[in-house]
């Protein structure tokens, strides 16, 4: 607003603009944050609310059948190539023992 010389309007209100999407949209970006504390670390009870937040925000999307398949795929190689990049790091380092 500053930088094209404009001001808010008299009537503004942040009441206005927050409604529950606003606040789960906060929520998802300022509660993980909460898991660097060690009480929080270590709370059953504060990861499954987490969980419970990501779930009702985020949609199923419609794919087809061999799309579901393609990006399960996708998910199980970056897993696999996870996994065997931290076997080779592993196995790199014990040799320089």
């Amino acid at each position: 607003m500053r930088s094209i010389s404009a001001s808010a309007p008299k009537d503004f209100q942040w009441q206005d603009y927050l409604d529950a999407n606003t606040i789960k949209l906060i929520a998802s970006l300022v509660l993980p944050f909460l898991f660097l504390l060690a009480t929080f670390n270590k709370s059953k009870w504060f990861s499954l609310a987490m969980m419970l937040l990501y779930l009702d925000i985020a949609e199923w999307p419609a794919y087809s059948c061999w799309e579901w398949f393609k990006n399960i795929a996708i998910v199980f190689s970056w897993f696999a190539f996870l996994a065997g990049g931290r076997w080779t790091w592993l196995q790199l380092s014990q040799k320089n023992k």
